[in-house]
């Protein structure tokens, strides 16, 4: 430890080289700890349900503190029915996909930080921050994983929303929604795609007591490439999971005036429609 200190040449150099020989020392401390759960496993095991066919295999995760090497053991294992199967009774346990190499909260980090910036500015920030020496395509891969589970959970609770079946609890007399859609060049694509984004809230309040700035009040935010309809069908199904539907006397809408954001208002008499101050400034122009 004090050769830490010794070789530091600075405050800022003495921090990275204290957090490095900490995260290593966890990295070991988690690979003490696997260790003894893979062998409390063993012991503990229903033999007959579980027989040990590998004592040691190798496997490794990346974690916030690094790299964590690995051993597991093996098993053949049968179920209640009588099927045959195989696998690792310690990832089983801790909830460890045996392909994946990425830990959830690395995974996490991975994809909230791809938020904010390209998928290499990504990769060089989580290096500048940690131990880890994670890949844009490693993050790319993770963000498409993120979306697809995204996109699952979304089409399931549409499909809850078509069928009546969101009951939300909350009751408001009213709400308002911005919509607005961003042109953005995809790559692949010839052409840029309209993206369609709403955002969702029950009004404003002061920032802080006595401030003039407002904020908006229990807001959440819904973005996609589908057509009006069906991004309004996206939205709505947000808002009944939330909201008990029935109670809410007025939904008004704030746009720019585009023909997909005022389709809803066609079959919805209770939506208020309005273009929004800077579109009518510049029209008025």
């Amino acid at each position: 430890m004090l050769s830490v200190i010794e070789n530091a040449a600075d405050f800022k150099d003495l921090e990275k080289k204290v957090y490095g020989y900490f995260c290593n020392e966890a990295c070991k401390f988690m690979k003490y700890i696997l260790a003894t759960m893979d062998d409390e496993i063993m012991n503990v095991r229903d033999k007959k349900r579980y027989r040990l066919k590998n004592t040691g295999r190798k496997s490794s995760i990346t974690t916030l503190m690094g790299e964590v090497e690995y051993k597991r053991r093996y098993y053949r294992c049968i179920d209640d029915d009588g099927v045959i199967c195989y696998g690792y009774l310690l990832d089983e346990l801790i909830g460890i996909n045996s392909k994946d190499k990425l830990s959830e909260n690395v995974k996490e980090t991975a994809v909230e930080t791809a938020l904010r910036a390209s998928f290499r500015k990504s990769a060089a920030l989580i290096e500048s921050h940690s131990p880890n020496n994670i890949s844009h395509q490693t993050i790319w891969n993770e963000v498409q994983k993120a979306g697809e589970k995204a996109r699952i959970i979304e089409t399931e609770q549409v499909k809850e929303y078509l069928k009546g079946e969101l009951k939300g609890e909350k009751e408001v007399p009213v709400l308002f929604e911005e919509k607005d859609g961003v042109y953005l060049s995809i790559q692949g694509e010839k052409k840029k795609k309209e993206i369609k984004v709403s955002k969702v809230y029950e009004g404003w309040q002061k920032k802080t007591p006595g401030s003039k700035e407002y904020t908006t009040v229990n807001r959440f935010y819904a973005a996609g490439f589908e057509d009006g309809n069906s991004f309004d069908t996206l939205v709505n199904s947000k808002i009944a999971e939330r909201y008990a539907v029935d109670k809410i006397k007025n939904k008004i809408v704030n746009a720019d005036g585009a023909t997909w954001a005022k389709q809803e208002q066609e079959y919805d008499t209770s939506i208020i429609q309005q273009l929004d101050p800077f579109h009518i400034l510049l029209y008025a122009s």
